[in-house]
């Protein structure tokens, strides 16, 4: 039994074969879609615009050529530019001579779209400034504590001059970072901007994060501003109580003559109610949570 199953294999194999030698030689119809490429573009130019980036076409052939084509190395439908710059509107199929891989024996039936659209011009340079676009998400109790910073902070672009011309900036592409609990380095890529090059495709982002808590700061002197010649404005008290959130040691370096609430001389003149509220801008990367009094009692003097 087991002698009479390899000639039946065999058999079987062979069968295929030559079922598919027979159908592969007689002919069909295939459409295949495949990207458009501009070629004979002149030294120093570029693609600047295209109305689309891929064509359809329909072939007649024999079975193993079209099976190939499918099968075979990735195809480009070529156009050229005839070494021009400028705007240009042709039919594809009258650049069906320009693909050797549409040899005599495979005959073009259609190609969709049947026209074509395009643009060449002159490359440009530019230096434009890089923007961090990042999606930042921190661990519970962690926030950032510093700038965004990017190196290099610039890049030279180069593409057709009517695109970068319009471009003021390069974003990075969007990365997102999850859980973040300590400070960062870390390398990322530029956006992608159809037909335009970077000197430098990559660059660092760097940023600190810490451990956010809250700080009291006691006897925080109140400054008085703007007091004309012979008078003086006192203040009751004049210290204030003022609690900061921020990062643990941003909060850890400052002191309570870093902070500086103040109140002017003319929101004395102008107050009815016989007290005035202190002003106060809390440093960067940090929250004012509570400041007292947040009423002051004063007393005009004059000289």
């Amino acid at each position: 039994m087991k002698k009479k199953i390899l000639p039946v294999i065999l058999i079987t194999l062979f069968s295929i074969i030559l079922w598919g030698s027979v159908s592969l030689s007689e002919e069909y119809f295939a459409t295949i879609e495949m990207p458009l490429l501009i070629t004979d573009i002149p030294e120093g130019s570029a693609l600047a615009e295209i109305t689309r980036d891929k064509v359809a076409i329909s072939v007649k052939g024999v079975g193993w050529q079209l099976a190939g084509m499918s099968l075979g190395p990735d195809l480009e439908f070529k156009v050229s530019s005839k070494g021009k710059n400028g705007s240009q509107k042709i039919y594809l199929e009258s650049a069906a001579g320009q693909n050797s891989w549409l040899s005599s024996s495979i005959q073009l039936m259609e190609v969709k779209p049947d026209e074509l659209e395009f643009k060449v011009e002159k490359l440009a340079n530019k230096k434009v400034q890089v923007i961090p676009n990042i999606k930042l998400n921190y661990r519970p109790g962690y926030g950032l504590v510093s700038p965004i910073n990017v190196f290099p902070d610039s890049v030279m672009i180069t593409g057709p001059t009517s695109i970068v011309n319009e471009i003021q900036n390069i974003n990075t592409a969007i990365s997102s970072m999850d859980d973040i609990n300590k400070s960062v380095s870390k390398d990322v890529a530029l956006e992608h901007i159809e037909n335009v090059s970077y000197e430098n495709p990559v660059v660092k982002v760097e940023f600190e994060v810490q451990k956010i808590v809250d700080k009291v700061f006691e006897n925080v002197p109140i400054i008085v501003k703007n007091v004309p010649q012979f008078r003086e404005l006192k203040l009751f008290p004049e210290k204030a109580r003022i609690t900061l959130r921020g990062g643990i040691n941003l909060l850890g370096k400052m002191k309570a003559e870093d902070l500086k609430p103040y109140v002017t001389f003319k929101q004395a003149l102008s107050d009815t109610l016989g007290a005035i509220t202190p002003t106060f801008a809390p440093p960067e990367y940090t929250i004012l949570i509570d400041i007292k009094p947040n009423k002051l009692e004063y007393i005009i003097k004059k000289f």
